[in-house]
């Protein structure tokens, strides 16, 4: 195995299974215990107060740990880990956001309680079409992967789509920087991204099926809108610097830029088509029945219960002086692994 390792988490793309099987080698004390990069949520200025694990600190901080997982930004990762060191799976972008929106669409209310006030998901019970042409959920539904490969940048709006003046500039970007990365391959090649991953890794990777989108929750799609051309058109857009990353990334895997054409309509379509069957007749669940991340947002509202507010939080960072990031990133540390507040 790697002495050390980080994997960037694309949304929707297989990567809590993936994740499941790195982490398998490495203990918690040597592993990053922040899931999310701030740079994720765009502008939100809000985001010491949600429940979920936030890294609000200086990302070099981080280079203690040899092991990184979740939804960073490459600049965050970097900072921390030698490229080469870094690993990344791209799923089809399109079926890739569809899979996003519909797992967004299907939360039960205390999933959005765990990420209040960030509201972004809320978006996802527009039509489609309203989602992909919402400003204001941008940062998540735009060129996602484009955006994590780049983080910040002056081409890269929070509250805005991507220029298509600037698609291609921004692509040719993010495909030199996942070429200096230790290991990139795309989802769709099968069995052989987890053959090639153990190769690169060094060890053999358990391979499950986890976090899969179940589309028997949430109010369900429009199917007048998911089939409209100008929807499916709205959908390519949102995507288009990613699916040039994706094609660059699967024809450095072996594929040919006709089968790697195939590959990806196909993937999309068959996305499109589950989600139209799941939704051509009404939804049927059983009487009283929990939504399946009930229970995971249950788990994440009792390990903070204990935890102080976010204004005494803040006021103790205050008292702390220079060493407030610091502080704050042990006292995360520590929240963390046992589970309850750490003293200020």
């Amino acid at each position: 195995m790697r002495p050390r390792l980080a994997y960037l988490h694309l949304p929707k793309a297989a990567g809590t299974s993936i994740r499941a099987a790195f982490s398998a080698y490495y203990d918690p004390s040597v592993t990053v215990p922040w899931s999310f990069d701030r740079h994720l949520f765009g502008d939100d200025p809000r985001l010491d107060e949600v429940r979920e694990p936030v890294f609000l600190g200086d990302a070099e901080d981080l280079r203690s740990y040899r092991y990184m997982e979740g939804h960073w930004t490459l600049p965050s990762i970097v900072a921390a880990f030698d490229p080469s060191d870094i690993v990344c799976v791209l799923r089809e972008p399109r079926a890739r956001f569809l899979s996003h929106y519909t797992f967004w669409r299907g939360w039960p209310d205390s999933m959005h309680d765990l990420w209040e006030p960030y509201r972004a998901a809320r978006f996802a019970q527009l039509r489609l079409s309203e989602y992909c042409s919402e400003p204001a959920v941008a940062h998540q539904a735009d060129n996602l992967v484009t955006r994590l490969l780049l983080g910040p940048h002056p081409l890269v709006p929070n509250d805005a789509h991507i220029r298509s003046g600037d698609i291609d500039t921004l692509a040719a970007e993010a495909c030199d920087r996942l070429d200096g990365l230790g290991h990139a391959d795309v989802l769709e090649r099968g069995d052989a991204v987890y053959r090639d991953l153990e190769i690169w890794f060094g060890s053999p990777l358990i391979r499950e099926r986890l976090n899969e989108t179940d589309l028997a929750y949430g109010e369900p799609v429009d199917l007048d809108d998911l089939a409209a051309t100008g929807t499916l058109a709205l959908v390519h857009d949102r995507n288009a610097a990613d699916l040039q990353i994706w094609h660059h990334v699967a024809q450095r895997r072996g594929m040919s830029g006709a089968e790697a054409r195939r590959v990806s309509d196909a993937s999309f379509a068959a996305a499109v088509a589950k989600v139209a069957i799941a939704h051509a007749k009404p939804l049927v669940r059983e009487p009283g029945a929990r939504h399946p991340l009930d229970r995971a947002a249950d788990e994440q509202h009792d390990a903070v219960a204990s935890r102080p507010s976010a204004a005494v939080r803040i006021a103790q960072l205050v008292r702390r002086g220079p060493r407030a990031v610091w502080d704050r990133i042990v006292a995360e540390v520590e929240h963390r692994r046992t589970g309850s507040a750490s003293e200020a």
